[in-house]
């Protein structure tokens, strides 16, 4: 049942998307629809399946590149003495992170973790991610291994993996599902290699550290969704996602558990035991600009 009404509102908007012209305004067009859904729907409805305090006053307000202190992978005592004694860079936020999210630092947040190779085998987060300043990783979560829209993320940053490399930057790419099903993913979209940076987190457990975003909301109801799909619509940047479409019905993957539906992705930089950059996904589809991401992080790598 989840799936069907994540696959209705999915066509609408494509369909919205395609009946655009460029002399129609696309906040104007999409609005009204999004407050018509919101409206016909019992408000403790949202309440109840948010994943976030729907009172939380953060949550109600996007953030936009925001800088904020760097704050290092260490204890607090040495997190104090670093920001005195040294030149440290500033987390730059977008999309939206709740009040939480901004009280963490999602590099600590995800040490002593557990996640999982394709291939089935368990691996520690700390032993993937970079230990020293000299190594930078950007790393993406995607909703699920079988959203649409996470499956085109993969496939572009699948074509930047040699760049990267030559960069010194590492990629990883952690997924919402079983390990065997990341496995059958990258074999359908035929991703050369894609054993060696995909992961799966089937118990949403990194997620759950990030406070990433969740919910009804967002996950159907967000204006960030179809906005996101016009930009890209409107600036041709659509064929990967027809590439996807196009073979979709042999890799509508469903999560294993059905609350996980409601996730959404973030994207981050670290380098070493700093965070360097951290997009909260707002709703589906409301990915991190790529380059944006990979320029953060070259610009992290050429300062280490």
């Amino acid at each position: 049942m989840l799936f069907e009404m994540w696959l209705g509102v999915f066509l609408r908007t494509l369909t919205l998307m395609l009946a655009l012209t460029s002399t129609v305004s696309l906040r104007s067009v999409i609005f009204p629809v999004t407050t018509f859904s919101k409206s016909v729907i019992p408000n403790r409805f949202f309440r109840g399946l948010n994943g976030h305090n729907s009172n939380d006053k953060a949550t109600e307000k996007r953030i936009n590149l925001t800088i904020f202190p760097a704050v290092s992978a260490t204890s607090s005592t040495s997190q104090e003495s670093n920001m005195d004694n040294c030149e440290c860079n500033s987390i730059m936020y977008s999309g939206r992170p709740s009040r939480k999210a901004q009280s963490i630092n999602p590099r600590t947040a995800l040490l002593g973790s557990t996640i999982y190779r394709v291939s089935g085998e368990a691996v520690a987060i700390d032993e993937i991610l970079p230990g020293d300043d000299t190594t930078v990783a950007i790393v993406v979560f995607l909703r699920s291994f079988g959203c649409p829209f996470c499956q085109e993320l993969l496939l572009k940053y699948s074509r930047e993996v040699e760049m990267l490399v030559e960069s010194n930057i590492k990629l990883i790419v952690i997924g919402i599902g079983k390990p065997f099903v990341g496995q059958e993913l990258i074999t359908h979209l035929q991703i050369p290699n894609g054993d060696q940076f995909v992961f799966a987190d089937p118990e949403n457990t990194l997620y759950d550290r990030l406070d990433l975003n969740r919910g009804v909301p967002s996950t159907f109801f967000s204006i960030a969704t179809p906005l996101a799909l016009g930009d890209r619509f409107l600036k041709g940047d659509t064929k990967d996602l027809g590439e996807v479409l196009e073979k979709w019905k042999n890799a509508a993957y469903v999560p294993p558990k059905r609350g996980q539906a409601f996730h959404q992705g973030g994207t981050f930089v670290f380098r070493g035991e700093n965070t360097i950059y951290a997009h909260y996904d707002e709703a589906t589809s409301a990915h991190a600009d790529i380059a944006t991401v990979i320029e953060r992080a070259k610009e992290a790598s050429t300062t280490s």
